[in-house]
């Protein structure tokens, strides 16, 4: 099935379906990227095309040109959503991957668990492909593929953190420790054309069990 006609059985806001094909983009260049290491593409671009499927449970205001214009209506998905997953985002994610049925889901489930920010507090990055989501959605914001930094600086206005705070920290190292296996100057993200990727993706075809 194509990873947008799940978004269209999901009812996913527009804005939250860019973000996840743009995150996906970033995992999927810099899979490709990566030396000395390897890394499972599919599982990762996969994994950051569902990484928040379940996010519109946590919206207290909808910031997108497209749901405020029709509020109403997001609010009754939203509302159908919490009931149906409850209003945890990471949890309602993992509830509606299990019911797509997918053909490696016990591998995607594993790689957005270990790519929550609470399980990274508590165990650090167990995987590559883990790593690798969470840095590629550490340089997503929702104007857009904005690089490392300009989306840490949102994160800490946003949501009131200190530099020093431990999560912030986590991440800052992490990019640390993926630069060394790639060539590529990660500073230099925001300078990539990225159209063509995240059309690309939009095709991309996530493969459910028979």
């Amino acid at each position: 099935m194509l990873i947008s006609q799940i978004y269209h059985n999901y009812q996913i806001p527009p804005n939250l379906q860019r973000h996840m094909i743009e995150v996906a983009a970033v995992a999927e260049f810099l899979a490709n990227q990566f030396k000395g290491q390897t890394v499972n593409q599919s599982l990762v671009v996969e994994s950051a095309l569902l990484h928040d499927m379940g996010n519109i449970v946590k919206f207290k205001d909808f910031i997108s040109t497209e749901m405020k214009l029709d509020e109403k209506t997001w609010r009754q998905v939203q509302s159908e959503f919490i009931s149906k997953y409850g209003p945890d985002a990471h949890q309602a994610t993992l509830s509606i991957v299990k019911e797509l049925n997918l053909k490696n889901e016990p591998e995607i489930i594993t790689t957005l668990e270990q790519s929550d920010h609470r399980y990274i507090a508590s165990y650090g990055y167990l995987t590559l492909e883990s790593q690798l989501l969470d840095y590629a959605d550490m340089c997503v914001a929702p104007a857009g593929i904005v690089g490392f930094e300009t989306r840490i600086e949102d994160l800490v206005k946003r949501y009131n953190l200190s530099d020093n705070d431990p999560s912030i920290q986590t991440r800052r190292a992490n990019a640390v420790e993926i630069q060394k296996y790639l060539d590529f100057d990660l500073n230099n993200l925001t300078q990539i054309d990225w159209q063509d990727w995240v059309s690309s993706l939009n095709k991309t075809e996530i493969f459910l069990r028979v």
